[in-house]
């Protein structure tokens, strides 16, 4: 009883001791703090449209609505307003939490969040302050321990007076747009735990600077621009349990020292431009679950220590060159759920042990060299397996085992050129797939019935093979979730078996034999972002509807076909479309103006049509275009000098020839197309789209290259190109009625690779200022009235590989230096007055004197006749010849000099998975 008394007088006297009006749990806040709070609330906006996960984080953008003065109540409190934290003993704001809170605005030098000097834990992750960058104000918050500013497009350097901020445990500057060096004041920040940097666009060396910071647990400096190498001071981080320096651009050797890290529990080195083997210290890494390389150029094969890791989960290490064997060790990593093996040099048989990773749940082996027979029943045991990748090897499939045993229910399966004659029979059981692809194999027939199975189907991909059509003309209608259909390189025949559905995204149906006209049933996929219906038998007008999809549209291709009419008008303001390919139709009437509103347009080809108009000049702003291919048209006039001298600022590949255009050529477009004057930049990299088709969580995305291509046509014979070197810059004015001279402005253009001036009315000296053109591979001057001798300055030109200046009025002796002793007479025929070699006519006289010129008329006899003499047009070339382009002077045509061959790129296709 006593004891009772004694509890009771105890809580009464807290009781007496509380302030009046508060709980507890809530102490009353300081004026100038609430003041501040109020000012920061009024210096930013808050709504849905400013969310940076929009559905996500749905109704969440509401904090600051308690953050308000209302007489009498709690809310006068700040420390009761939502995402406010005060100390329960001083009262001062010590926390505040905004995170995901949809706000927009600046923080600059005089925001009152400033004023808040008690901030211990500051959270503004993932809202938008507009491009600001971090103040240097941030360093009057001393007394931070947790800074979190992820995710809010921030911009500028790093300020140095973090170094103010010594008591931080956590830093995360990530998903910004910060630029500079990593700053070293890093050093000053001794008990730093967490760093986190990544998703920015930081560059230089990691700073020597971290070697102080014994502390670090976690480090992530993801997907920057670092280089260097990796720091030897990474040895003394000891208690790193997470690092990932992976999406920069780092080199060297995989140090063996990282093997030193022994509380490493992940490490992700992707992306990166590693070389040599991965070291065998790695197996010392006993703790890691994760470990990531790929990405990389690393070599040799996988080391027997990496058996050691016991604890691993997730292993990446695609994208390299490994050889080797598959080592059938690996079927001892039984807590495996993730095995990434695909685009590497691995040949041999897949192990059998590979069925004792009971926990795996995606196994990828895409494009390897495996081979040997290939039976699916050593995937039975692996129960809990949702996605196989086994595309591009060179396996035997095995008929499926007499068991009672099956296929686990996967939700991707990748047997793309697997040499399958048929669509595998265990496929009629896998009704949970949302992805397969069953492409550039040898299956012909239609696509059966039972294909309806697939009702959570995503992605089909069914390119390469023979198939002919489809067991009905409403495709699959239970395909509810369908966002891509891939049948290119078929042959598929009929009308063009629409899927109306509003969730489909890809239409992948180029080189078939489909005929017939377009619906308007098209229209009704809202989503609709590539249209490939390129090399089929299509015809009639192209539906006005698809200018109504403009919004989501970013890629129409439509070419090799039928189509006639007049070309759609693009009517939204919110154009998306980047690449509009029309060419080789019979498309008639006007370029439509409403293509300048197509600002991110970077490819437009409307050649080998029918199109009547003058040069698209309005064209001009459009500030990404690339590619502009006119060619084979009946576009007419002069093309008149441009009004600015910023149009066209991207321009790298122009095809004008065979038109009707007239009048001297554009001297001051020239000047303008200042992307042509970016020197050859080295490396197998082409124009086109990745786009990314994300599937479920677990599958993660397919990320699909789409290639930008060329159409060709040589003397009647059509050349298809399918992939355009990024640095590829053409100029193609041929077989037009061009007057004058060439103005000397065009040598200013010295990343131009291909010059084609031929079949035109073109007159005077050729210009000595061509030697500007350093990275010129390509001239073609032929069939004009140029006079004179060939300028010396030319043989400058040390990358010239096929030159041409046949069907003139030239004189003089002809340059036999350089480049130039390896053109053979077929460059310089028809030009009576040249003499010396190759050709056969000596110079005469002692003071080498050359023969008169000829008379007008004398050796231009057919000359512009275009059937009657050889054309040239652009081929890509392989690198291994050295060249960027090479040329094609006709069939029969000796090129002169080493041999040229021409590699005819095949449709690049890649899948990586993220």
């Amino acid at each position: 009883m006593a004891k009772s008394f004694i509890v009771f007088m105890y809580m009464i006297s807290l009781l007496l001791h509380l302030p009046t009006g508060a709980s507890p749990a809530t102490p009353r806040c300081h004026e100038d703090e609430r003041s501040a709070l109020l000012d920061l609330k009024r210096s930013l906006k808050e709504g849905p449209e400013y969310c940076y996960f929009q559905i996500l984080l749905r109704g969440n953008y509401r904090k600051l609505e308690s953050w308000k003065l209302e007489e009498g109540q709690e809310g006068r409190n700040c420390c009761s307003w939502s995402g406010v934290q005060c100390d329960e003993r001083t009262g001062h704001v010590s926390g505040l939490d905004l995170s995901n809170a949809c706000l927009y605005g600046s923080i600059n030098s005089s925001s009152s969040l400033f004023r808040l000097v008690h901030l211990e834990n500051l959270k503004l992750t993932f809202n938008n302050f507009s491009f600001s960058s971090i103040p240097p104000e941030i360093g009057h918050l001393s007394r931070l321990t947790v800074l979190k500013l992820a995710g809010n497009v921030l911009t500028g350097e790093i300020p140095s007076s973090f170094g103010n901020l010594t008591r931080l445990l956590s830093l995360d500057l990530s998903v910004n747009q910060l630029t500079g060096q990593i700053p070293s004041f890093l050093g000053n920040i001794h008990q730093l735990s967490e760093l986190d940097l990544a998703d920015n666009k930081l560059t230089g060396q990691v700073p020597s600077s971290f070697q102080n910071l014994t502390q670090l647990s976690r480090l992530n400096l993801n997907q920057n621009q670092l280089t260097g190498q990796i720091p030897s001071f990474f040895r003394t981080l000891t208690r790193l349990s997470d690092l990932d320096l992976g999406d920069n651009r780092l080199t060297g050797q995989i140090p063996s020292f990282l093997g030193n890290l022994s509380q490493l529990s992940a490490l992700d080195l992707s992306f990166n431009q590693f070389t040599d083997q991965i070291p065998s210290s790695i197996g010392n890494l006993t703790r890691i679950s994760t470990l990531d390389l790929k990405h990389n150029q690393l070599i040799g094969q996988i080391p027997d220590s990496i058996m050691n890791l016991q604890k691993l989960r997730y292993l990446y290490l695609s994208s390299n060159n490994l050889t080797g064997l598959l080592p059938s060790q690996l079927g001892s990593l039984i807590h495996l759920e993730y095995l990434d093996l695909s685009s590497n040099r691995f040949h041999g048989p897949i192990p059998s042990s590979i069925s004792h990773l009971s926990n795996l749940t995606n196994l990828d082996l895409y494009s390897n060299n495996l081979n040997g027979n290939l039976q699916f029943g050593m995937f039975y045991r692996l129960k809990r397996l949702q996605s196989l990748i086994l595309s591009l090897n060179e396996f035997s499939l095995l008929p499926e085992p007499n068991t009672n045993e099956s296929l686990p229910m996967l939700m991707s399966l990748g047997l793309a050129s697997c040499n399958l004659s048929e669509f595998p029979d265990f496929l009629r059981r896998q009704n949970n797939l949302t992805f397969l692809d069953l492409s550039y194999n040898n299956i012909s027939g239609q696509i059966p019935k039972w294909f309806s199975i697939f009702v959570y189907m995503m992605f089909l991909n069914l390119s390469g093979n023979s198939l002919t059509g489809f067991p009905q003309q409403s495709v699959f209608p239970d395909w509810k979730q369908l966002l891509g259909l891939d049948l290119r390189s078929n042959q598929l025949q009929g009308p063009f078996p629409v899927v109306p559905l509003a969730t489909t995204q890809f239409y992948f149906f180029s080189e078939n034999r489909l005929s017939g006209t377009i619906s308007s049933m098209i229209c009704n996929t809202s989503n609709l972002r590539v249209l490939d219906l390129a090399k089929n038998n299509l015809s009639g007008v192209i539906p006005q509807c698809l200018s109504n999809l403009s919004s989501t549209l970013t890629m129409l291709s439509l070419h090799d076909n039928n189509f006639k009419g007049g070309i759609p008008e693009f009517q939204s303001s919110t154009c998306s479309l980047r690449m509009i390919d029309l060419s080789s139709n019979q498309l008639e009437g006007p370029l439509p103006r409403s293509l300048a509103n197509c600002r991110e347009l970077a490819l437009l080809n409307i050649g080998n049509n029918m199109i009547e108009d003058t040069f698209p000049s309005w064209m001009g702003s459009l500030a990404n275009l690339r590619i502009l291919i006119l060619r084979s048209n009946r576009l007419y006039g002069p093309i008149m000098e441009p009004q600015s001298d910023s149009v066209f600022p991207m321009l790298q590949i122009i095809d004008l020839s065979h038109n009707a255009f007239e009048g001297f050529l554009p001297s001051k477009y020239f000047q303008c197309w200042k992307a042509m004057r970016a020197l050859n930049i080295s490396g197998l990299s082409y124009l086109g789209e990745s786009m990314t088709i994300p599937l479920t969580w677990l599958q993660g995305l397919i990320i699909e290259d789409y290639d930008y291509s060329m159409t060709i046509i040589n003397k009647g014979m059509v050349l298809n190109y399918d992939k355009i070197l990024e640095y590829l810059m053409v100029i193609d004015l041929s077989s037009n009625n061009f007057t004058g001279e060439i103005p000397k402005s065009i040598g200013s253009l010295e990343g131009l690779h291909l010059l084609n001036l031929s079949h035109n009315l073109l007159i005077g000296h050729i210009p000595p200022a061509l030697n500007g053109l350093t990275n010129l591979e390509a001239l073609d001057l032929s069939h004009n009235n140029f006079s004179g001798e060939i300028p010396q300055q030319l043989t400058e030109l040390t990358s010239l590989t096929v030159f041409d200046v046949s069907y003139n009025r030239l004189s003089g002796s002809i340059p036999r230096v350089k480049q130039f002793n390896t053109f053979d007479n077929s460059s310089y025929k028809g030009n009576a007055g040249l003499c010396g070699e190759p050709l056969s006519k000596k110079c005469a006289g002692p003071d080498n004197v050359a023969p008169p010129a000829p008379a007008a008329g004398d050796d231009h006899e057919g000359s512009n006749t275009l059937l009657d003499n050889f054309d040239w047009k652009i081929i890509l070339m392989g690198f291994a010849s050295g060249l960027v382009i090479g040329v094609v002077l006709g069939q029969g045509i000796n090129i002169g000099g080493d041999n040229l061959f021409v590699r005819k790129f095949g449709r690049r296709y890649r899948r990586r998975r993220a």
